[in-house]
């Protein structure tokens, strides 16, 4: 924990997120972080916006992932929902199988 302390009261040199605190970082391709996106967004109630997943990657997430949301809502576990039915969520069946549901958007 010492070496922790001492690269945080170091001055930053990093761009952010990369600050003195950070020992190593390992970088991802952009597909990796839709897939990452798309994992840590279903775990939220509200799930994952496609408005938001369009701006942050400028590719819509139906393009993207569309396969797999389609076997996923056809087999209950998502569904579009929120005020324009444009973010997908998981069901209250796919909370059950949460894992397999992530399981879809990893290579």
């Amino acid at each position: 924990i010492n070496a922790y302390i001492q690269r945080c009261q170091q001055k930053s040199t990093g761009v952010f997120p990369r600050g003195p605190a950070i020992k190593s970082a390992t970088p991802i391709d952009t597909r990796r972080e839709m897939q990452e996106t798309m994992m840590l967004g279903l775990r939220l109630m509200e799930g994952v916006s496609r408005e938001l997943f369009q701006k942050r990657f400028a590719q819509d997430m139906v393009s993207v992932f569309g396969s797999e949301l389609d076997l996923l809502l056809r087999a209950g576990l998502v569904e579009w929902d929120g005020e324009n039915c444009d973010n997908v969520r998981l069901t209250r069946q796919g909370r059950f199988v949460s894992n397999q549901v992530f399981r879809q958007f990893v290579d």
